[in-house]
């Protein structure tokens, strides 16, 4: 016959037994979803990604337009001008002979010394 210290233990077993299945279901469920949580992770930060690169795209599709159109801008004044001084030369050419000799004068000054 099992005595009752016997008897305590069979039940203290039983119980720490049922204790331990609970806790490696809980584990296995803990490690589900932290894979899952990963998993979700994984895909937020791989479209988070995927939208910043979109972002610095169009950004930088931005500052290539801008530059060309700056770019054009300044070819057209520089073009502008360049119309005004050859109608001028046209219209006065002997003050920009003496104009020019004048600048060449002060160029040849400048390298001398």
């Amino acid at each position: 016959m099992a005595t009752n210290a016997e008897k305590e233990m069979a039940e203290n077993l039983d119980k720490l037994r049922a204790d331990i299945a609970e806790l490696s279901a809980t584990v296995k469920t803990l490690v589900s979803d932290t894979v899952g949580a990963q998993s979700e992770l994984k895909k937020k930060l791989d479209e988070t990604a995927r939208h910043a690169a979109a972002a610095g795209e169009s950004i930088l599709h931005g500052a290539a337009e801008k530059g060309n159109e700056a770019l054009h801008s300044a070819a057209q004044q520089a073009s502008h001008k360049l119309d005004e001084i050859e109608v001028k030369i046209s219209r006065n050419p002997f003050t920009a002979v003496l104009i020019a000799l004048g600048l060449g004068f002060v160029f040849g000054l400048m390298n001398r010394r």
